[in-house]
């Protein structure tokens, strides 16, 4: 679910600039720079955005029309259902209400 050519960083500890780690949605795919730190960064900050209210109200525009990202979201979504039942979608969406 990343762009043809795209190669993640050398993970999160690596991203010292601010300026790099707080850019909004940098690339398709990628809700802010720190997500492309590491395959494991960007997985964190989805799940991130998914749960803390104030992210999410930021990033679901994007989560709609960033077909990459609303990949990710879904894949997130699933993983959590393995979890828990519970865990749509819509469960996700109320926290947010």
């Amino acid at each position: 679910l990343k762009p043809r050519g795209f190669r993640y960083g050398k993970g999160g500890r690596y991203m010292r600039n601010p300026k790099d780690a707080y850019k909004w949605h940098p690339f398709p795919g990628f809700i802010n720079g720190y997500s492309t730190s590491s395959v494991a960064e960007d997985r964190a900050e989805v799940f991130a955005y998914l749960l803390c209210t104030p992210s999410y109200k930021k990033a679901k525009k994007i989560f709609k029309t960033d077909r990459r990202l609303n990949g990710k979201v879904k894949l997130m979504v699933k993983f959590l259902m393995r979890l828990s039942k519970e865990f749509t979608l819509n469960y996700i969406k109320n926290l947010h209400r």
